[in-house]
């Protein structure tokens, strides 16, 4: 922490959101949205959220929570 002339300066916290991925949270939308496009047979669509989640798995499993976007 920086000070001028007595005043206090802080660093602005940035979003955190812009810069990383909830692991728990993609993975529990990837799997929705497989088991949604599974009960509408679009197998295409169902394959790619099913990757998706096994991505996200494997991270959780790591004990991985946030995936850096950059």
């Amino acid at each position: 922490m920086q000070t001028k002339k007595g005043v206090r300066m802080y660093i602005n916290p940035i979003d955190w959101t812009m810069h990383f991925t909830d692991v728990i949270a993609e993975l529990k939308l990837a799997r929705k949205l497989q088991y949604d496009y599974e009960w509408e047979e679009n197998s295409e669509q169902a394959d790619f959220y099913r990757q998706r989640a096994i991505y996200y798995g494997r991270l959780k499993d790591e004990g991985v929570l946030y995936d850096p976007k950059f």
